[in-house]
């Protein structure tokens, strides 16, 4: 099974390529994308895995654009104060070089894990780039590693997924509803394989 196409629903300036390969469990596979050599291992039947999952990153991307405020991975709702304790520092979104950092820094975390072959997985559950038109989306993952890109991935779509702000109540029809987020993160294909037209 091969797809090739645009996306079809919001995020359109965007294209998936997908394959569905075969690969035999507690064996390394290698294939080559674009010329670069991709291990991927899929834990043997049985066996124990381990993984990392991640939420509520809210990492803007330099590409990008900001669509909502983020203080120090917490978001402030409307009219919700927040006290600071003594000594406690956040770090605004309006503050480049520390989100930059905070990039930088979550990059490190899930490249180190992925090159932990003790490591078989990591995903996003829900809320990970707050991201409206697919721009922080493409270039956050254009700058994850081939080893993190080459490991088991799973995501859920959290409430910023579907509408940027969180809540149906302050959508917009700029709103990607989770379309974008579905296609850039396509998974279950083989329990989808013989469904269709």
């Amino acid at each position: 099974f091969d797809y090739e196409d645009w996306f079809a629903h919001r995020w359109t300036q965007r294209f998936l390529h997908t394959a569905m390969k075969t690969v035999v469990p507690g064996e390394t596979t290698t294939f080559y994308l674009g010329g670069e050599q991709v291990d991927v291992r899929l834990p043997a039947p049985g066996a124990g895995v381990g993984g990392v999952l991640f939420s509520d990153l809210c990492i803007p991307s330099a590409a990008g654009q900001t669509w909502i405020a983020c203080i120090d991975n917490r978001r402030r709702s409307e009219g919700e104060e927040e006290e600071e304790e003594e000594g406690e520092e956040y770090m605004e979104d309006d503050d480049p070089e520390a989100m930059r950092e905070k990039f930088k820094y979550m990059r490190r975390v899930i490249d180190a894990f992925a090159a932990d072959r003790s490591t078989d997985f990591w995903g996003f559950l829900g809320n990970a780039f707050y991201d409206r038109d697919g721009d922080n989306t493409a270039d956050i993952w254009s700058r994850f590693s081939t080893k993190a890109k080459s490991k088991l991935f799973v995501s859920v779509p959290g409430s910023h997924d579907l509408w940027v702000l969180g809540r149906p109540e302050v959508s917009s029809e700029e709103d990607q509803c989770g379309h974008g987020f579905m296609q850039h993160n396509g998974q279950d294909v083989k329990s989808a394989e013989d469904v269709g037209p």
